[in-house]
């Protein structure tokens, strides 16, 4: 069983209450209904975080209109976004190119371009699709230390 930084198996991991989060924090969602976006609102909602979600199956919330975008940033007063929507499986991008290229870019591009226009940061997670074909073993850690950030 592959395990977390801290040692504990992914199966036994509990993500624990993060201390210190600003008490006006309004985050937009993007991918809200797939399975990483729910457990992160969950998580984020469990902080006392007001968390909005934004997601086509939503019905009309749209990446590839900009207007939504904007109406759920100004109506919600939001001040972050994550960015977690895409296209990620290789088999529907396979079957419709067009859509996961609106979606990922373009999609990518009008959050981008709103998020700058209202000044709110975004944080944009990827898929670990961009790893493969991995070859390594283990195929993907958490490990930076080699890195050196001072």
């Amino acid at each position: 069983m592959p395990s977390t930084s801290s040692g504990q198996s992914q199966s036994e991991y509990k993500p624990s209450a993060i201390s210190v989060l600003p008490s006006n924090l309004r985050v937009l969602v993007t991918g809200s209904e797939g399975f990483v976006g729910k457990e992160t609102m969950k998580f984020l909602e469990a902080q006392g975080v007001h968390c909005v979600g934004f997601d086509v199956m939503n019905g009309w919330q749209d990446l590839g209109d900009p207007s939504t975008i904007e109406q759920a940033i100004t109506a919600n007063q939001i001040n972050r976004i994550l960015h977690l929507a895409a296209i990620a499986r290789f088999a529907d991008a396979d079957r419709d190119p067009l859509k996961a290229f609106e979606v990922n870019c373009l999609g990518t591009a009008n959050i981008s371009r709103i998020a700058s226009k209202y000044h709110v940061p975004i944080v944009y997670a990827s898929t670990g699709s961009v790893y493969m074909p991995i070859k390594r073993s283990p195929p993907i850690t958490e490990d930076f230390s080699h890195l050196n950030y001072l």
